[in-house]
């Protein structure tokens, strides 16, 4: 696992380092006289820009530090085990997530997500899953449409 960690780190410090750079267009005031005023677009993806490199730094110090990974009786990861039926269903749900969205908005996509999601978790009963993918989509939306004043996507297919 060490390896796969420090790999996983990797990619998320890149990550971290491609947002921070590429919001540096974005509006952010700095001086001392805009103390009080709006801090500007680019303070939150910058924030978790810096964030997740701190988190990918303390992955790969715990990679070389940890006992657990010094060991060489570590198990390489089986593709092919049963218990990964699961994360290949969830990646799939989420690839078809992206696809709805794009297509058919916020809405639909995200009450098919939800209980599709829950099946995938242990859920069996699809009234219950349902019903808690149109309440929790329904309390988004209006958090983000009201609240915040943000557009959800509507999906080409709804234009």
């Amino acid at each position: 696992m060490k390896k796969w960690n420090i790999g996983a780190a990797a990619v998320f410090f890149a990550i971290s380092a491609f947002v921070f750079v590429s919001t540096a267009e974005y509006a952010h005031p700095i001086g001392a006289n805009t103390i009080g005023q709006d801090p500007g677009s680019a303070i939150w993806p910058r924030c978790l820009a810096v964030l997740l490199a701190v988190l990918s730094i303390g992955m790969v110090i715990e990679g070389f530090v940890s006992k657990a990974y010094r060991d060489n009786n570590e198990a390489p990861i089986n593709l092919k085990a049963p218990e990964m039926k699961g994360i290949y269903w969830m990646l799939l749900i989420f690839a078809v997530y992206c696809v709805v969205l794009h297509f058919g908005g916020f809405i639909l996509a995200s009450v098919i997500f939800i209980p599709s999601v829950m099946w995938v978790l242990g859920e069996r009963k699809w009234l219950r899953a349902i019903l808690v993918g149109v309440i929790a989509t329904a309390a988004v939306y209006a958090l983000f449409k009201f609240g915040l004043r943000v557009r959800l996507p509507q999906g080409i297919l709804f234009k």
